[in-house]
This record gives C-alpha cells, structure tokens and sequence, in this order.
C-alpha cells in the first residue's frame, strides 16, 4: 500500500526533527495492519498519533522542561542519535549551550563526544545504574575532542548547576543515556 503524508493532516505532540521520519514509519504500519485487518475504521491514525503522549506515557524525546533557560532533554544515546540531537540543536537560537551528559559504559562514546560541538558548556556526570560511565572518565575522554565542563556526582547535581549559571537566552540540553534523562523526568 503506498500512501503519500499529504493524505493527512496531522496534529502530533512529539517534537524533534527526526520525529518526521518516525511518523512516516507509524502512518505506513498503521496502513498495513488496516489493509491486514479489513477493518480500516478499526484504527485512526490522526486519533492515535495526536494522543501519543496521553496513550503511551511517551517521554525523553526532544522534551521540553524548562523555558527559561529553555531546558529540553533527550534520549539519544548512540552515534546516530546525537547526531539527530546535533542537527536539531543547530535550529535553535540561544545564546551560550550548556550541555548535561552522561552516557552507559557499553557505547560508542567516541564517535558521539566526536559529534558535539566544541563551544558548549559540559556538566559531566553518571545515571545511577551499574552500567553508567564515571563521569570523569567521560571528562578524560571528552577533553580530547575538546569537550570542556567539569563533573558532578550525579545527574541531578549537573543539571543544578547549569540552571545555576545559565541565563534566560540559553540552553540547557541533557542527553546521552536514556538513564541520564530518566533521572530528570
């Protein structure tokens, strides 16, 4: 079955760039399973995509907490969704970047600190799990992509500390680890 965007008009609460993509995906398997089903009246997919939030408990992608300084987190948490993350923060204007990470010890750190940008503001820290990196560690190897900020104990202490010095033209983004934003939300 092929169906083209246009055929409908769509009111979704998930924000992010990448998202564009995803609603792509859900409107072509939510055709199918129609076609599938023989019931097309069985599901609506304009209801469904605008109640995404209310239906699933759908949280951490490109979520918005704070206004001012304009807080928003993200689940990205491989190459790839950093450099999702990365594009969308280049739509953004702001005035200085402050950026609270903390990432699993079994990822590709490398590639994503490759992928951040140099002028931000780093908070360094560590999820409360078994499998979260030290945030020093994250500090040692960040530093050689040129990566500055200092380490906190937790992520709590990281994000306290950028709403700290943050001023009302910046932004605060938290990211790397599902379980850094889990901690937050």
């Amino acid at each position: 079955v092929n169906v083209r965007l246009s055929d409908f008009t769509l009111e979704c609460p998930l924000t992010g760039i990448y998202q564009l993509k995803n609603l792509a995906t859900v409107i072509e398997t939510a055709i199918r399973l129609e076609v599938i089903l023989g019931k097309p009246e069985s599901l609506c997919i304009e209801k469904g995509i605008k109640n995404t939030l209310t239906n699933t408990g759908f949280k951490g992608r490109w979520q918005t907490l704070r206004e001012k300084p304009r807080t928003i987190c993200d689940i990205g948490h491989n190459p790839h969704g950093i450099e999702m993350v990365v594009n969308q923060l280049k739509s953004i204007q702001f005035k200085q970047l402050h950026f609270v990470i903390g990432v699993v010890n079994d990822k590709d750190i490398s590639t994503m600190l490759s992928l951040l940008p140099e002028n931000a503001r780093y908070y360094f820290c560590k999820a409360d799990i078994p499998r979260g990196l030290d945030a020093s560690q994250l500090q040692a190897v960040a530093s050689t992509y040129n990566l500055n900020g200092e380490v906190y104990s937790s992520v709590k202490e990281a994000l306290n500390a950028a709403w700290a010095v943050a001023g009302e033209e910046d932004l605060i983004f938290i990211g790397g680890s599902a379980f850094t934003v889990a901690e937050i939300i």
